[in-house]
């Protein structure tokens, strides 16, 4: 899985959910922390609960979502 967090690109190559977390914690690490807008958002997702199921959804809508062509991209959110 590819990552990007405001310019910082990683691969993500786990078999665990330690992994994840780990790599995830890598990767924000290097975020940018000036951009509060972001901070807050980053802080509100801390509150968020996902079911495997949700999160299995968004990371395959996320990878569809590059298979786009451009002007479909642009009319999604």
């Amino acid at each position: 899985m590819m990552l990007t967090c405001d310019g910082v690109s990683d691969n993500l190559l786990c078999m665990t959910e330690a992994d994840i977390f780990q790599k995830s914690i890598e990767l924000f690490s290097r975020f940018n922390e000036i951009k509060e807008a972001t901070l807050y958002n980053l802080q509100a997702l801390n509150n968020t609960w996902l079911s495997q199921e949700q999160f299995c959804k968004i990371i395959g809508r996320m990878r569809l979502y590059q298979a786009l062509p451009n002007a479909q991209q642009k009319q999604l959110p």
